[in-house]
């Protein structure tokens, strides 16, 4: 069976499981093509869905549909109406309780712990009523862990950004809606190890692998974030100040980057870019750093 979308394959939210094992057969479901125009809105009320349904459904073969971002040509699968109904309880669900792990051999909780960017005693007492031995730090194959707070599995080689990667009084790194999202582990330490050289004390992230970017872009790949605010200042009112310098300058001193770009440099491998459409890309990141490998 040839996987519908090569990008779509490195997590599974668990809404989209839960949905997949609730819903009653493939038969009633239809599927429709994007037209130029057509909203998503419009769609779920044409089709006597809700807009979440079809997100929901969707999500797997295009993870950057959102309610306002729908491109011309996808083909979306409507559910039925008591399937898109059993969809939005399970997301209910899973949103309140959190991601469940299966347990794999060879898995440790501190291992869990890293990758989820949660705490040990964390997802100890998030599970210790079901199983009493994880108090001892003892886990085994084939249990389920609940992961409170997270919505998406961390595939081997990927992993969350920690939010408070060195401790209380060391850097906080925070996150708009929805991007709370594992990348790829080499981005995440960088991100890390950056935001505490940068000597800021905070940095909100706007993209990980969510929100609108062209369909080549390396944030599908887990490889790219946009930092959106510093200091708890938007990046746009900063302009070239001292912390934006200084953050995209922790970039470059460990390791080559491949696009750096910002309101204090653009550059492609630690070295400044001007092509032809140089004020273009300027213009396109007034208002956030973003930074590939």
């Amino acid at each position: 069976m040839r996987p519908a979308n090569p990008r779509a394959g490195r997590w599974i939210a668990p809404a989209l499981v839960a949905a997949a094992l609730l819903a009653p057969g493939t038969a009633q479901a239809r599927t429709v093509r994007v037209r130029s125009g057509d909203t998503l809105g419009e769609i779920a009320q044409k089709h006597g869905t809700t807009v979440s349904a079809l997100i929901a459904a969707n999500r797997g073969r295009y993870p950057d549909l959102t309610r306002s971002h729908v491109q011309s040509g996808w083909r979306l699968t409507v559910p039925s109406p008591a399937s898109a109904a059993r969809t939005q309880t399970a997301a209910r669900e899973t949103d309140a309780e959190g991601y469940v792990l299966t347990v794999r051999r060879g898995m440790t909780l501190g291992a869990i712990a890293r990758a989820y960017a949660l705490s040990v005693e964390r997802i100890r007492k998030a599970n210790a009523e079901r199983y009493p031995a994880i108090r001892k730090g003892r886990i085994e194959a084939g249990w389920r862990l609940r992961l409170p707070g997270r919505a998406y599995a961390a595939p081997r080689g990927w992993r969350y950004i920690a939010e408070r990667p060195y401790g209380e009084r060391g850097v906080r790194i925070t996150f708009r809606p929805g991007a709370n999202r594992p990348v790829r582990d080499r981005l995440a330490s960088l991100v890390e190890a950056a935001a505490r050289d940068a000597q800021v004390d905070s940095i909100e992230i706007s993209a990980t692998t969510n929100g609108r970017h062209r369909r080549e872009s390396r944030h599908f790949l887990g490889l790219s974030i946009d930092i959106c605010e510093i200091d708890g200042t938007p990046v746009r009112d900063l302009g070239a100040d001292r912390r934006v310098r200084a953050v995209q300058e922790a970039f470059r001193r460990r390791t080559r980057i491949l696009e750096n770009y910002g309101p204090a440099r653009i550059e492609q491998n630690n070295r400044p870019y001007r092509p032809s459409n140089y004020n273009g890309i300027r213009l396109q990141h007034v208002n956030h750093i973003h930074i590939a490998l």
